[in-house]
């Protein structure tokens, strides 16, 4: 408390500070003995000085735990995941157990481009039909929001999911993520090491990852804290003009070669999902093809998402 007054107190004429500032040091030296005496001394050295510092008001008010100081600014404090409906169950992960995972990854360009005006509550329309349909995974991908209006489109899509089994993802955005109830957060190749996410998400959340190539994969697989990774892009995509595609081999060799879930990405078409679950792949991420569906009647959109996950059995 006296470091939070200290700057207020020291304001004010030449004789002012000093006196305030002598009461100051004695209040530090006696900290020990409670912070309620130290806080009347604080008022009193204020009060020093009428009308050269707010600071009496404030801290007349201020009550403070018995024998304990006030730093300049309080720790930083870990948010607290709101654990929804959604979960798994206690003390798990809530990544999904079955196989196919199924992934949406949101794209309000791609919406626009098809004359929507409403671009973010379109997108909380898909979200809330793959939801329906029995999405896994939907990872919220959208640039160009502020942080206020990607949060609010992740509160709204967590309530939209809300008694389903799709969990929500925020491309990259770990504290939107953490701070507005997400299930999780996918981080992008060039992002934190997923252990450190970890620390301060809890066992609980869901870390997955974009890698490149099978080097890659293998290095930040072995950094630990994730829980898949995604891996694109296989084949060419109009998302992805000029990148050069991986292809169903490489998909094959990392689904082998990695202890996590592998999810294809890039081109991802239902006519190639039968070549992708033979490559092994735990699953698909994508963006068009579920958007393709989602102009289908929910009924429809439901059973081409079982259609898909049929190329697994």
């Amino acid at each position: 408390m006296d470091d939070l007054l200290g700057p207020q107190l020291l304001r004010g004429s030449a004789a002012g500070p000093a006196a305030a500032a002598d009461e100051l040091r004695r209040t530090r030296r006696d900290s020990g003995r409670g912070c309620g005496q130290s806080g009347r001394r604080a008022v009193r050295a204020a009060r020093l000085h009428p009308g050269r510092t707010t600071a009496p008001r404030r801290a007349s008010r201020v009550r403070l735990a018995a024998g304990r100081r006030r730093a300049p600014f309080p720790p930083p404090v870990t948010p607290r995941l709101r654990i929804t409906d959604n979960a798994a169950g206690a003390g798990g992960r809530r990544f999904p157990a079955a196989r196919p995972v199924l992934c949406l990854v949101t794209d309000r360009a791609r919406l626009r481009s098809r004359g929507v005006e409403d671009d973010v509550g379109a997108a909380l329309a898909l979200i809330r039909s793959a939801a329906a349909a029995g999405i896994d995974l939907v990872q919220i991908r959208e640039t160009g929001l502020t942080d206020r209006a990607l949060g609010n489109l992740v509160e709204r899509a967590v309530e939209a999911a809300r008694g389903t089994t799709t969990r929500i993802l925020v491309n990259d955005r770990v504290d939107i993520a953490l701070a507005h109830g997400a299930h999780g957060v996918h981080l992008k190749g060039e992002s934190v090491p997923a252990a450190r996410v970890r620390e301060h998400a809890g066992a609980d959340w869901i870390v997955g990852r974009s890698v490149h190539g099978l080097e890659e994969s293998r290095e930040v697989t072995a950094g630990g804290g994730l829980d898949y990774v995604c891996l694109g892009t296989v084949f060419a995509t109009a998302s992805k003009p000029g990148r050069r595609p991986l292809g169903a081999g490489l998909l094959q060799q990392a689904a082998a070669a990695l202890p996590l879930p592998v999810l294809a990405i890039g081109g991802v078409t239902r006519e190639r999902v039968t070549e992708i679950a033979a490559s092994g792949a735990a699953g698909v991420a994508a963006i068009g093809m579920f958007a393709d569906m989602a102009r289908l009647p929910q009924s429809q959109f439901s059973a081409s998402v079982a259609a898909l996950r049929g190329a697994w059995r």
